[in-house]
């Protein structure tokens, strides 16, 4: 049976807090509102994009969530290629991992119409046997639908297959699903809470990851 690593996308492979926070403050200031720190926009990641509008709203405006949602991803969809970069030496991770023969997947709360276009465009030269992300039929981590998928399209079995990412969302996500938990310091949530969470050492730096899959 293959061996296979699942990644999370935002906060794991890639660094997408500038356009997101971007889009949010444009979205709020349109709405009427004060913008957020990049900080707190950091803060308010890892449950989708309608979460991530609901947190940023003040209270007395989530009577306008569905306008807000709808006006964020109009902006967003203008924006999100402009700042997203990968984390530092994250190719080179990818690289060897596909080397080694482990099967690769993507999965993300990120809408799928933007995780699609980001994976390609970044990592044209890794393959991923599947890449799933959020949309009307597709729920969202920590519901098991897209690591399901993910598992088949590997042919890898639980049990054989780690679950790298940045959020409490993706430890959950791990748990629930049988597979090898490897929580990240480089993203959006502490390694502090990670590691209460994960009840495990956060890896602190991108090639760090190799050590757990050598």
């Amino acid at each position: 049976m293959n061996k296979g690593i699942i990644f999370d996308l935002d906060g794991t492979l890639l660094s997408t807090e500038a356009d997101l926070t971007n889009a949010i403050n444009t979205m709020l200031v349109q709405m009427g509102c004060d913008i957020l720190s990049e900080a707190i926009v950091k803060s308010y990641l890892g449950n989708g994009i309608r979460k991530l509008v609901e947190r940023s709203l003040p209270l007395d405006k989530h009577d306008r969530l569905e306008e807000a949602v709808l006006e964020f991803h109009a902006i967003y969809a203008q924006c999100y290629m402009d700042l997203t970069v990968p984390y530092p030496d994250i190719q080179e991770v990818l690289d060897k991992v596909q080397a080694l023969g482990y099967r690769l997947a993507v999965v993300s709360n990120k809408p799928q119409q933007y995780l699609d276009d980001l994976v390609s465009k970044h990592f044209p030269t890794i393959h991923f046997d599947y890449v799933y992300g959020e949309a009307p039929t597709q729920r969202t981590k920590p519901n098991p639908q897209g690591i399901d998928l993910a598992l088949a399209a590997m042919n890898c079995e639980a049990q054989d297959t780690y679950m790298v990412g940045d959020s409490v969302v993706d430890i959950e996500t791990a748990h629930v699903c049988g597979l090898k938990c490897v929580p990240v310091a480089w993203g959006f949530q502490s390694e502090s809470l990670l590691a209460e969470k994960a009840q495990k050492e956060v890896v602190k730096k991108p090639l760090d990851l190799l050590q757990s899959f050598i």
